[in-house]
């Protein structure tokens, strides 16, 4: 997972509602956008592992990461300043950049193994060249061909 992409999609996220809505000059500070976004492909990529959420109650991680953005959205949409929906927007950015990379970069590969663009992906692997396929005449017993 490349964490320097979620980091600058919340960055922009952050940057984006904060000329829109806001108005504000608050600056933004830290990395949670991209812990967020490496959070949100753990979950995607490990969804069936068992965690403890709030060390008490035992949870999928992908039932997990959802939790995690309905209470940043959830905090983003009902906070009183702005710098807590400012952090929740950030938050939720670096989610969105991470699910954008994750299957973005599965659509890519998959495209390309399908196409056979890169070399050893989507084709057949080279024989050996010591190794040869022998066929045996329909004369002899019946054998299937072997490698010699």
């Amino acid at each position: 997972m490349n964490r320097t992409t979620d980091v600058a999609v919340a960055g922009l996220a952050y940057l984006v509602l904060q000329l829109m809505v806001w108005q504000g000059n608050a600056p933004m500070v830290g990395a949670s956008g991209g812990i967020y976004g490496l959070l949100l492909a753990y979950g995607l990529i490990f969804g069936e592992r068992v965690l403890l959420f709030m060390m008490i109650f035992p949870m999928k991680a992908r039932q997990f990461i959802w939790v995690l953005a309905g209470v940043e959205f959830l905090s983003g949409l009902f906070s009183q300043g702005g710098g807590g929906a400012m952090s929740s927007v950030a938050h939720l950015g670096g989610m969105a950049a991470g699910f954008i990379y994750l299957y973005g970069r599965g659509w890519w590969l998959v495209r390309q193994r399908r196409q056979g663009a890169k070399p050893g992906i989507g084709s057949k692997k080279p024989q050996p060249k010591h190794l040869r396929l022998v066929r045996k005449d329909e004369s002899d017993d019946g054998t299937p061909p072997t490698w010699h």
